[in-house]
């Protein structure tokens, strides 16, 4: 609840303060927003009040689906709601519209707020802009359907009619590193970029990679990802 100063108050919320919560969320370079049980909006920071174009003050009684969403009723996909359901966070992707007719896209977290005695009192509602990697993921996909259509047209046949088989020992089984590498190569990264994903050096993906052509019978990326498609390894 709200004190007459508009910061939370009660002892529902152990003392959390406009201020406090300032403090401690306040430099999170992502959407954030504290929620009660009735779907209030206790609390956000300076960039869900520049979307919602709203004062802190002016958060209060409304609800997050109003306030955001400019919904009457809760989302059908509510990640707060999941919590208050089941006491675990919940996740969901939104795609958001925006004034400027640019779409976007949302991971939004939902984390439940306890009491002492682990009652669910509110939540903290996040949100990550993954539009970034929904492009880099509908890149990849063109590219293996291109390549799929590329094969299919020089051999006359469908991956799932090609002559390959994957058994054990026949080009050399992949390790689990291998693979993991392997399954990186149709994003078009780098041995670098790879190395970060993974957390290993570039050294020694260079050195997976060529384990994966001598393995594969291949020569370069390209027919390593085509032959891996066929193989269905990725």
């Amino acid at each position: 609840m709200r004190g007459e100063s508009g910061n939370i108050t009660g002892a529902s919320w152990t003392g959390i303060t406009d201020m406090s919560l300032s403090a401690i969320l306040g430099e999170v370079p992502d959407p954030i927003a504290v929620i009660s049980r009735d779907y209030e909006m206790l609390w956000a920071n300076g960039i869900v009040l520049r979307f919602c174009k709203a004062r802190l003050e002016d958060l209060h009684g409304r609800r997050c689906h109003e306030m955001i969403f400019k919904r009457n009723n809760r989302c059908l996909d509510c990640p707060v709601q999941v919590v208050f359901d089941s006491g675990r966070p919940s996740s969901i992707e939104k795609c958001i519209s925006c004034e400027d007719g640019s779409i976007v896209w949302k991971e939004v977290r939902a984390y439940p707020i306890r009491q002492g005695n682990g009652t669910v009192i509110g939540a903290i509602r996040i949100g990550f802009d993954i539009t970034a990697k929904k492009a880099l993921d509908d890149k990849q996909t063109r590219h293996v359907e291109l390549l799929e259509r590329s094969l299919s047209q020089m051999t006359g046949a469908s991956p799932d009619e090609s002559g390959y088989e994957w058994k054990e020992g026949c080009y050399g089984e992949l390790t689990k590193r291998e693979l993991q590498v392997l399954r990186l190569l149709p994003q078009g990264l780098s041995n670098v970029q790879i190395s970060r994903i993974l957390q290993i050096s570039p050294h020694t993906v260079k050195s997976h990679v060529v384990h994966i052509f001598n393995k594969l019978g291949v020569n370069h990326r390209t027919e390593a990802v085509a032959k891996a498609l066929y193989l269905k390894l990725i």
